[in-house]
């Protein structure tokens, strides 16, 4: 119910992501879209369960996943499935 109301009234259903200090911001953009993507109704528990272990990967890594990814090795290093890679290397290109 609170889901349907926000989005009547054009906001999101989940609050904005906050990035830490230190964090990389498109470590953040990844983590807030995968997120979402398991947010949203109808997605099956078990491939939500997967994209937020995605989301615990991403924000565990020290590093600058969006430089991985720019390099092309991403896919390499992302314990994941394919749909949570292509969600999270779409966010790493529309990152700041």
């Amino acid at each position: 119910a609170a889901r349907a109301a926000a989005e009547r009234r054009g906001l999101a259903a989940l609050p904005p992501r906050p990035a830490g200090r230190g964090e990389h911001p498109a470590n953040a953009a990844a983590s807030a879209r995968l997120e979402e993507r398991a947010d949203r109704q109808g997605v099956p528990e078990h491939r939500a369960a997967q994209l937020l272990a995605a989301v615990r990967w991403i924000d565990d890594s020290p590093h600058d996943l969006a430089a991985v990814a720019r390099e092309g090795n991403f896919r390499k290093v992302f314990p994941f499935g394919e749909e949570a890679a292509a969600a999270a290397e779409a966010a790493f290109r529309e990152a700041p």
